[in-house]
This record gives structure tokens, sequence and C-alpha cells, in this order.
């Protein structure tokens, strides 16, 4: 009967005294998961809508922010930056735009903005790559700013197109 427990006896100890493997703990890396200087330059604006959004305080803080996009130097500083960019589209928001500025179309483009910049937000959070959702907050910014650029620099009378 002895024969019999000495065989599992056996087994367990062998298995037990096996060395341990080192467990591979990564710390999260602070490193973006694309490099910054891969990033497309937004779009600027020009002309007289350059002279009219100078003039109106908070959109010049936000696109001063939005421009440090392009200095953030890890994940943290990243999030940190788009997180700050939120705060700064509240004050957006919630400001008068000048009467040039102050269509449906232009605010309809800071709405795509807020979206992507909640995406990025949101991908940073769960800590995935999110360097897709940045080129389409990229994309949306430089959308807005051409939009801004046609809508005050279209130099076209269209009562005059119009009554032709």
């Amino acid at each position: 009967m002895h024969k019999y427990w000495i065989l599992p006896l056996l087994f367990v100890v062998v298995t037990g005294c096996k060395p341990e493997q080192e467990e591979i703990q990564t710390a999260p890396s602070n490193a973006l998961a694309f490099e910054i200087s891969e990033l497309p330059k937004t779009t600027p604006l020009r002309g007289k809508a350059l002279q009219i959004a100078n003039q109106w305080s908070e959109f010049k803080s936000f696109d001063t922010n939005f421009a440090r996009i392009y200095e953030s130097s890890g994940k943290e500083e990243y999030a940190l930056v788009v997180e700050e960019l939120l705060e700064q589209f509240k004050f957006l928001q919630g400001s008068t735009a000048p009467p040039e500025l102050e269509s449906q179309q232009i605010s309809s483009r800071f709405n795509v903005i807020r979206t992507y910049l909640l995406k990025v937000q949101a991908l940073l959070d769960y800590r995935l790559d999110s360097k897709e959702a940045t080129l389409e907050l990229i994309k949306a910014y430089s959308d807005a700013m051409d939009q801004c650029n046609i809508l005050v620099n279209n130099t076209v009378d269209t009562k005059t197109l119009f009554d032709e």
C-alpha cells in the first residue's frame, strides 16, 4: 500500500522543486506609440480670418494650446494637453464668437474637434494606440481652419451672383 503513495508524493516533490521562472513585469512606458514629428501640420488661418480670430481671446488660447500637441514628449504630457484642450473648449463654446465667425458651419466643425478630443482622451485612458485618432483630430482642426478661411476671406458677393 505504501508503494502507491510514494509515486504521487515523488511527483509532487519533483514538480514543486522546479526553478521559478522570472516574471517579466513591464512597466507602462511613457513613450507614445507614434512620433510627434510624423504628424501633419495644421492649416493656419490667413488674412482677415487671422485678424478676426486674434480678437477672439478664447479661440486664441485654444489655438495656442492646440499647438502644444506638437511639443509633447510622452503619453502623460500628451494626455495632459488633450485634457487642457477639452477645458479650453468649454470656454470656447461658452464665449461669444465674432459675427464673421458665427456660423453653423464653423460651430459644427468645432463640435467634430471636440468629438475627436474625447476619442483621443479615451484611447489614452485605456492605454491604446491613439495615432489614428490624433491624425483625425488634426484633420478636423485643419478643416475647421479651412472653413474659417473660406467664410471670412471669400470676396465673392453672393447677392450679385444670385441676382443674375
